[in-house]
């Protein structure tokens, strides 16, 4: 708006420039042909009168020739007449002279016209009266008389003529004064109506304006959220703004025209600066109000660090950037600092630096690109998994993977994160020394500043405690794998998952042939080193990841696994049974074989067979009992459904 206003000015300026030319140059043509035509006007009254003057001359020579005359002819004072005869006679000459060098048209018509012949009568006229002097008759005074009345009658009329031609002259130059001074004056008018107006009217609006603008940048200044200095080139203070004087304590007039910036500098940060410009510019620069401007001088970016000084003795970290005042010559008249307050902010970088370096330590996380390989890692993720950084850093997470972990879950972790969308669970990860831990994995798309996904980062918990605690409660103490309550726990949702996956669901569950006599013939510590055998067996056994076996109770076992169809289900169920005989574990009580054997009840449903975990749990118990009925050692497999 203001630099709106600066324009607008401009503008105004040049037309009033433009228009003042032209007007002042017609004003300046008609000055001159005023002032021509006023100096015609005098040097033609002073032609016009010295041509009457000579002419009216001319009239009273020849009257006082022709009085001599007489006087002469009468012997009054005959000498003194004769000398001056001669010498009346000498000024008609050369008045007569004079008249004819004018190159008057009037005078030349009147001496040469055929009705006058001037110039003869006047010829004549000087002959007599010569002669006259010599012989003094009265034929000859009587000649010079008449002729004398005739030259008086020619000058007489040339008088005449020439104050007409005159006074013609003279009122057309009168005329012409008169118009073009009444044109002068219009044309002033014009002036002062187009322009004088007009530009007093345009400068009270830009007048306006810039009141305005100065309204609006002191609610600018006044109400700024930086502090705001200005300078003249000697780095006297000439603005301080509100802002300035809440930041630093001072008022404006304890520093306007008073003061410079080094009253509120801490003098030893000066001289360290000046040191640092001294070096960096290869130039002595000394201590004082050179340093804040040095980098401006040489048309470089100066927006630094520095400390302000409050007028009570505490400091503030403020962001000065300092630039120069120039006018419109391009001349720098003093120079402009913006200070930004952000003595806050310098203590939350260093609050977050610390709680950085906090998370650093403790946080296990990591950073990896858009195809997964690892771009930052923290301290805690290298202690935990046992690499370095620079052993981490461009890796694949697969580094740290476990066999234990099926692939489902990282393909679901994919799935999830190719959709941007994040993912949470838990992952056993393995240590470069080959042990494991436990992590509590949350893990996120990041974006750059346009919305585009750079990369992803995971944060993870270490719960290998809690997940060691987890599996002690639900693993069966005595043969390490799953207890019953772990059973009733995920046997529900693997049938619901075996609903939503559309696929075959097998429980078999397991009772040792004759265990009670097994115990009571070998003790029960042998009977014990049995089941932990036999639950060995099992887990060799399963096939799948998410295959699970588990100790029901007492000599009880029950696994769940997944199969295409029944058969394959049967197939598997009997290679656990043969599996257990197998052991070779001697079992003289045992009426289905010289080794401990096993009992099983197999059920294995689709999809739609599946109703609830009690159902299918009584169903297999059922097909046990009918297998320990009809011989042991074998399994039982039937639609009961």
């Amino acid at each position: 708006m203001f630099s709106y206003c600066l324009y607008k000015g401009e503008v105004i300026v040049n037309l009033l420039e433009q228009k003042s030319k032209l007007s002042y140059s017609i004003i300046a043509a008609l000055i001159i042909l005023n002032s021509m035509a006023l100096s015609l006007f005098m040097q033609t009254q002073i032609d016009s009168g010295k041509t009457i003057n000579s002419t009216a001359k001319q009239g009273v020579l020849v009257q006082r020739i022709a009085l001599v005359s007489n006087n002469y002819f009468d012997n009054l004072h005959k000498q003194e007449l004769s000398e001056e005869l001669q010498v009346l006679l000498e000024e008609l000459k050369k008045n007569h002279s004079y008249l004819n060098a004018l190159n008057n048209p009037i005078i030349k018509n009147v001496m040469y016209d055929a009705s006058y012949q001037y110039d003869n009568l006047l010829e004549n006229y000087e002959n007599n009266v010569l002669k006259f002097l010599k012989t003094p008759t009265a034929k000859l005074l009587k000649i010079i008389n008449y002729t004398n009345e005739s030259l008086l009658i020619t000058a007489n009329t040339l008088v005449t003529l020439v104050a007409d031609e005159s006074d013609k002259k003279t009122e057309f130059i009168s005329y012409f004064l008169l118009f073009s001074t009444m044109l002068i004056l219009v044309v002033l008018l014009i002036i002062y109506k187009k322009i004088t107006l007009f530009s007093i009217a345009k400068t009270q609006e830009t007048i306006e304006e810039l009141h305005q603008q100065k309204a609006f940048m002191s609610a600018i200044l006044e109400n700024s959220a930086h502090a705001i200095i200005t300078t003249d080139t000697n780095g006297i203070i000439t603005l301080f703004n509100k802002k300035a004087e809440v930041m630093l304590g001072y008022s404006a007039d304890e520093l306007v025209l008073l003061q410079t910036p080094a009253v509120f500098h801490k003098t030893e940060e000066v001289i360290q600066r000046a040191k640092m410009l001294s070096e960096e510019f290869n130039a002595d620069i000394q201590p004082g109000f050179q340093v804040f401007v040095e980098k401006t001088n040489r048309d470089l970016e100066n927006r630094d660090e520095w400390t302000y000084v409050h007028k009570d003795g505490s400091e503030i970290t403020v962001k000065l950037s300092i630039t120069k005042l120039i006018d419109t010559n391009n001349i720098t008249t003093g120079y402009l600092g913006i200070a930004e307050d952000i003595t806050s902010k310098k203590h939350n970088e260093s609050m977050i630096k610390k709680y950085m370096k906090l998370i650093d330590k403790n946080i296990i996380t990591s950073s990896t690109d858009v195809k997964g390989k690892i771009t930052y890692t923290s301290e805690a993720f290298c202690k935990i998994s046992g690499y370095t950084k620079d052993e981490l850093i461009g890796q694949n997470h697969n580094i740290v993977r476990h066999p234990d972990m099926g692939k489902e879950i990282y393909e679901d972790l994919w799935a999830h994160l190719l959709e941007d969308k994040e993912w949470v669970g838990e992952i056993k990860n393995l240590k470069k020394d080959g042990s494991f831990y436990w992590v509590e994995a949350n893990i996120s798309p990041i974006y750059d500043f346009d919305g585009n996904k750079v990369g992803y980062t995971a944060i993870r918990q270490d719960i290998t405690d809690k997940k060691l605690i987890e599996t002690i409660s639900i693993t069966d103490g005595l043969t390490d794998i799953y207890n019953r309550r772990h059973f009733d726990h995920v046997f529900s949702k693997r049938l619901e998952a075996n609903r939503d996956n559309q696929e075959y669901i097998s429980f078999l569950i397991i009772d040792v042939d004759h265990f009670k006599q097994y115990n009571d013939t070998y003790g029960h510590q042998m009977g014990d080193a049995v089941l932990i055998e036999i639950a060995k067996t099992l887990k060799k056994s399963l096939k799948r990841q998410d295959d699970l076996c588990f100790r029901l109770g007492g000599e009880e076992f029950g696994v769940v696994f997944y199969t295409d169809n029944e058969d394959k289900a049967f197939t598997y169920a009997n290679e656990i049974k043969d599996n257990i005989e197998n052991l070779k574990i001697r079992h003289d009580g045992n009426s289905a074989s010289e080794y401990v054997t096993a009992s099983m009840g197999l059920i294995c449903l689709k999809p739609n067979q599946v109703e609830s975990e009690d159902l299918i749990y009584k169903m297999a118990d059922k097909l046990l009992y009918e297998a320990k009925d009809t011989g042991r050692n074998k399994v039982i497999m039937k639609d009961v459904l």
